[in-house]
């Protein structure tokens, strides 16, 4: 029984660094993605600026 808790715990731990990683990664995917809408944006503004 000891160790079941044990092993329990650790599955705990693993599912919140799981959870803690991909929302890490969801994270950086959504500053690059608005990274790069900010210079698509960027770009046409230049360019009617320029142009």
């Amino acid at each position: 029984m000891h160790v079941r808790r044990t092993t329990n715990q650790h599955t705990i731990l693993f599912t919140r660094l799981d959870g803690l990683l991909s929302g890490i990664l969801l994270m950086f995917l959504f500053c690059s993605l608005l990274k790069d809408s900010i210079f698509r944006q960027a770009r046409k503004m230049t360019k009617k600026t320029i142009f």
